[in-house]
């Protein structure tokens, strides 16, 4: 199983044709060739792009200064019994009213940079490397648009604390960013400036590694601890610290994966979660990402087990049948996608949207935007079984085997709260009356019991015939 993640910093390092330990050369190799026209076809895009940081996005919410990342505790709400209290944990419910700027900012510095100096090393086209070069200099070098290199102030909670060493995984983006800048010092940034970068991870590692923040993390029992190793192996390869990543080998060998993987591949920790299919494939997919960084001549973290046969490959073996066939899981499934989904909308905030879209209907004719339409967000179905558009469609999974129920979002879903547009469009159509009072909806529902009933009188193996509802 490869991540995202790793299959770009994988075709960055073979287009550099780097010698990485783990994985064969021809691995590499086949990421350039088939992944060159999505990377190119990005980089065109990127290059359009000019470089923001955090400065850009600066939070009335935030405890710190113009140049301190800032982010919100995910899964934190307001207190029912103390309105004017610490927000409370929800776990696996993302809160919609978290603020997001630096979050966003950075996850578009590591996708476009590492695309950037992809699309460079593919076509020698200086225009994608001055670009990604760019990026380093405004988030790292920069006086006037850099980001200081802490995260004193990520996942703060409301009325609570103002950062907490969960925070530090909002930073697992810069891995990317990491790897793919060591193909651009020498040739894109001036000594002055390679400097300046190398200084910025260094400091940042160094935090991680003495702040009680950072300290924290490292010791962490789950899913945080391997993500702050993989940010501390990479940061400390780019700041030429090898001693930190010897020290990190040892690490994973004798804490990260005893301390974590069961003796059947699995991690405890994470199948208690809420999300514990979600967080046992993000495990997996980080300590891979650990594996490949630290794999070296002689020691490839692949291939090392403990003495009861825990390994990565232990991991990658518990967690397969089920990446095959989702519906084989046999744990607790992961809350529902509309919990905590860009669809969700909580009473506050359908009530701001459709107060909104009434407003702009009349000044925007050619949206179309029918009042009918705009009202079903008043009232969204009940339940899958009142849900028109998830009785009528079958969604299926990247794999396109897996079937997601009762609807796109999965699981036991909270309807009160659903915000889907094709959810609210079919209803108004459902509620529109045909002939007297008969709407297209009944009309619908009966239908679909005559459908029924004569599949059933067609299937020869049913002894039991439906009746009409």
């Amino acid at each position: 199983m490869i991540s995202r993640r790793l299959f770009c910093v994988g075709g960055v390092a073979a287009l550099g044709h780097v010698s990485l330990a783990a994985p064969a050369p021809d691995g590499y190799a086949l990421v350039a060739g088939v992944d060159r026209e999505r990377v190119l076809r990005a980089a065109k895009l990127y290059v359009k792009e000019k470089a923001q940081t955090i400065t850009s996005f600066p939070s009335a919410k935030s405890p710190g200064g113009v140049h301190d990342f800032f982010s919100q505790a995910d899964y934190f709400w307001p207190d029912p019994k103390n309105p004017d209290g610490p927000y409370r944990e929800r776990d696996g419910q993302s809160n919609p009213d978290n603020f997001l700027g630096h979050r966003k900012a950075m996850i578009a510095l590591s996708v476009q940079m590492p695309a950037l100096t992809a699309a460079w090393l593919l076509t020698k086209d200086r225009r994608y490397g001055e670009r990604a070069a760019e990026h380093l200099r405004a988030w790292f070098v920069d006086p006037a648009t850099r980001m200081n290199p802490n995260l004193e102030f990520a996942q703060g909670v409301t009325r609570g604390v103002t950062g907490r060493s969960y925070g530090i995984i909002d930073t697992l983006h810069l891995v990317e960013v990491a790897r793919a800048a060591t193909f651009l010092r020498g040739k894109f940034l001036s000594e002055g400036e390679n400097a300046g970068l190398t200084d910025w991870f260094r400091s940042y590692l160094e935090w991680m590694m003495t702040s009680e923040k950072g300290m924290k993390e490292r010791d962490a029992a789950n899913n945080h601890a391997t993500c702050w190793a993989l940010q501390a192996a990479e940061f400390a390869r780019l700041a030429g610290e090898e001693d930190t990543r010897d020290d990190l080998r040892v690490r994973y060998k004798t804490v990260i994966l005893p301390k974590q993987m069961a003796a059947d591949g699995s991690f405890p920790l994470e199948l208690k979660r809420t999300k514990p299919y979600s967080y046992s494939i993000f495990n997996l997919d980080v300590m891979a990402g650990l594996c490949q960084s630290l794999s070296r001549a002689g020691d490839d973290l692949f291939r090392f087990t403990l003495s009861d046969g825990r390994g990565i490959c232990k991991g990658a073996a518990f967690l397969f049948p089920f990446l095959e066939d989702k519906t084989r899981w046999p744990f607790a499934k992961d809350v529902e996608l509309g919990a905590t989904g860009p669809e969700i909308l909580t009473p506050s905030v359908r009530a701001a949207v459709i107060a909104e879209l009434l407003r702009l209907r009349p000044l925007y004719p050619i949206l179309d935007m029918h009042e009918s339409a705009l009202l079903e967000f008043l009232n969204p179905p009940q339940s899958p079984a009142d849900c028109i558009f998830a009785r009528t469609t079958h969604t299926v999974s990247a794999d396109l085997k897996t079937v997601i129920t009762p609807c796109q979002f999965g699981g036991e879903p909270d309807c009160s709260q659903c915000g889907c547009v094709a959810s609210m469009g079919l209803a108004a159509v459902g509620h529109h009356k045909v002939v007297g009072g008969l709407t297209a909806g009944r009309l619908f529902k009966i239908s679909e019991a005559v459908g029924r009933n004569v599949k059933n009188l067609s299937d020869p193996q049913r002894k039991k015939r439906a009746t009409i509802q």
